[in-house]
């Protein structure tokens, strides 16, 4: 490593989710060191790099030929992606894997018997919501009463992830479901301390490849041996919900996962309240401070030994439950897996 004190990171991909996420907190962060930014248009990266008083890296035709790095982040689309799991596996370097990560248990769970669980970290930064954390809590500690069932909307007419490589399966992996509402499947796994999920009915629309609807009922098995119902709609066609909603014994939680509030709506049945956080070490309620979060936990179960919330391979069942949905629409394997 870099000093005593300091991680070495390596990046591979100069796109909007490194320029405009990862780098602001990276460079930010005392204890990080950016080794070096490459990406396929040298260009775009050595402009990045510049922008950002960082080294730039040309990017070999080889990926195992890239400098070293205490850990690499991998921010660029998912289909891109396989070279540089084979070139990183024997190196012993740890990665960062912006979501999503995969659309099958069989290669999430293969890529990781590779690493150590502390080393391999995902992008689901959600879970590092003030917000999010907070409802993870009032269910394990019971505060409403038992969770009884779950819902998560996201989307509305026309409301499509725009990117150079959208429309390209083999690129994404999928559609509205793989590239953004995969944060909300995840979270409610994460709040549930989801040990299975059976996906138990899915319909979903698609188009050239892409996902544009679906809607889906999965139970959740927590680690106490509790059964939760959950259900999902996820569109670019219609109107939903655009929130998670979370049914206790004695109490109905509304908050969203895109927005900057940190908000939680009560309904008690005999009031409606909203939360909203005070200043609050550690509550995270932007996507930056999460990411931020995110990247701390990672980095310290890192320094530790110690997997946490950040290991991909604690983010098995949400891939489950994406397999489970795709298999629904007769889609199987990894579209564009080498």
């Amino acid at each position: 490593m870099a000093g005593p004190d300091r991680i070495r990171v390596g990046i591979v991909g100069a796109g909007d989710i490194v320029s405009r996420s990862h780098l602001p907190v990276l460079t930010n962060m005392a204890d990080v060191q950016i080794a070096w930014l490459c990406d396929r248009d040298d260009a775009r990266a050595a402009a990045v790099a510049d922008g950002y008083g960082i080294p730039f890296a040309a990017l070999p035709a080889d990926p195992a030929a890239l400098p070293a790095a205490d850990v690499v982040l991998l921010g660029i689309p998912y289909g891109a992606r396989w070279s540089y799991y084979e070139a990183f596996e024997t190196r012993g370097t740890a990665l960062f894997v912006e979501k999503p990560l995969f659309r099958t248990v069989q290669r999430h769970q293969r890529l990781c018997t590779a690493w150590q669980d502390h080393a391999l970290a995902h992008g689901f930064q959600r879970r590092s919501l003030g917000v999010v954390r907070t409802c993870r809590d009032l269910i394990e500690r019971g505060t409403f009463g038992p969770l009884r069932s779950a819902h998560f909307g996201m989307g509305a007419p026309g409301a499509v992830t725009r990117g150079r490589y959208y429309s390209t399966p083999e690129l994404s992996g999928g559609g509205v479901l793989f590239e953004t509402g995969v944060h909300g499947i995840d979270a409610l796994v994460y709040m549930s301390r989801a040990s299975a999920a059976r996906v138990k009915r899915a319909r979903m629309l698609m188009e050239a490849g892409l996902d544009l609807h679906t809607d889906a009922e999965i139970e959740l098995l927590t680690e106490d041996g509790v059964a939760v119902e959950a259900t999902l709609e996820i569109s670019c066609l219609r109107d939903t919900s655009n929130r998670i909603e979370l049914v206790f014994e004695r109490a109905r939680l509304r908050f969203s996962l895109f927005d900057a509030s940190g908000r939680l709506s009560l309904d008690s049945g005999s009031a409606e309240l909203e939360l909203a956080p005070a200043v609050a070490r550690g509550y995270a309620r932007t996507h930056a401070q999460a990411l931020y979060a995110h990247w701390c936990a990672f980095l310290g179960g890192l320094r530790e030994g110690r997997a946490n919330h950040t290991s991909a391979r604690d983010a098995l069942i949400t891939t489950a439950i994406v397999e489970q949905c795709y298999a629904a629409a007769g889609l199987h394997g990894e579209p564009g897996a080498p």
